[in-house]
């Protein structure tokens, strides 16, 4: 925040912020370096409880059992932590993006405000307050857990072999209603997981055949759409 007030302090009209590429640079390195280690560790834990999914019924469960002499899927940390790192990438930059046009959305929102009522820089600073603190960053982080638990589970379940996945939900008073049309409708491994709603308690669960198959790749279009990781507003 100290950052942004020197450099409008210094800028000759309050909008040039919003071409500054340099300051938005500066931006996107100190969240990035905070969030790329985050959505790393929650997709690792997506995959270790992909682990711990069992299949949907009970011949593909003995599937895995004649195969590992294991009751549930093989997690390969190895070769897990190297598709996180490959996903990520990916997913943190599309998140960024979002997150950099609903942030310049709202600054320049409150410049037009400002320089419609006259108002100054210090006026501008109280309205965009929250833009650019680490809590607003790690508030719309954690927005993103369901997504990444489910992409790490995938990526297990692509790493056992099956083709596909179910959508699950908590079958309970509280479900929502497009989580409740979503439950036990099959999609291919090759579609994305991804929340339905910000509240969205649901989850992946492996289905299909058991085959040699390499780990498909993640980050095909969702159930509910093309691919995103747009973060919720905050």
């Amino acid at each position: 925040m100290v950052v942004l007030e020197r450099r409008l302090e210094r800028l000759k009209a309050l909008d040039d912020i919003l071409n500054d590429e340099e300051f938005w640079r500066e931006q996107r390195a100190a969240v990035m370096g905070q969030m790329v280690p985050l959505f790393i560790r929650m997709f690792q834990a997506g995959a270790a409880m992909g682990a711990r999914r069992k299949p949907r019924t009970k011949d593909e469960l003995d599937d895995i059992i004649a195969e590992t002499g294991l009751p549930e899927l093989v997690f390969d940390a190895d070769r897990i932590n190297s598709v996180a790192t490959e996903f990520i990438t990916q997913y943190t930059n599309t998140w960024w993006e979002a997150l950099e046009r609903g942030t310049r959305t709202r600054l320049r929102s409150a410049i037009a405000t400002a320089q419609a009522n006259g108002l100054g820089v210090q006026d501008v600073m109280r309205q965009i307050a929250d833009l650019f603190t680490p809590a607003r960053a790690m508030r719309i982080a954690t927005s993103e857990l369901t997504n990444l638990l489910g992409a790490g589970s995938q990526a297990t379940f692509s790493q056992a072999g099956f083709g596909q996945w179910e959508w699950r939900t908590v079958m309970d008073a509280r479900v929502d209603p497009i989580c409740d049309d979503l439950e036990g409708k099959r999609f291919s491994m090759s579609i994305l997981f991804e929340r339905a709603h910000v509240s969205c308690r649901c989850w992946p669960v492996p289905v299909g055949d058991v085959s040699d198959v390499e780990i498909t790749p993640i980050g095909q279009p969702s159930p509910l759409g093309t691919f995103s990781a747009i973060p919720v507003a905050a």
